[in-house]
């Protein structure tokens, strides 16, 4: 009886540790999607009146990194210095999903 209860007991707990990874995966690919979302409107917000629509940008495939420093030391940037990390992050996301 006890042999049958530890399997019982394991075989529960696997399947609640494969139902766990699946919310996480789903929720993981959700999220994405809608960072891209958002980056895709921060980036028409505040980037496409000089660098285009985000399809057709100058910018694609642009790092967060090179965002930055764009923001950081180049004059006709510094209007945008109040965007956070994580906003310059999605756009950075959104421009590497851009195919040219």
């Amino acid at each position: 009886m006890r042999i049958m209860n530890d399997v019982s007991r394991s075989l529960i707990l696997a399947l609640m540790a494969s139902f766990v990874l699946a919310v996480m995966a789903a929720s993981a690919r959700s999220d994405e999607a809608v960072s891209r979302i958002d980056g895709g409107k921060l980036y028409q917000q505040h980037c496409a009146g000089c660098h285009g629509d985000l399809q057709e940008s100058a910018k694609s495939g642009r790092s967060m990194n090179r965002i930055r420093t764009a923001i950081r030391t180049l004059d006709q940037h510094k209007q945008f210095s109040s965007l956070t990390d994580e906003q310059i992050l999605l756009i950075a996301v959104s421009l590497k999903n851009v195919e040219n």
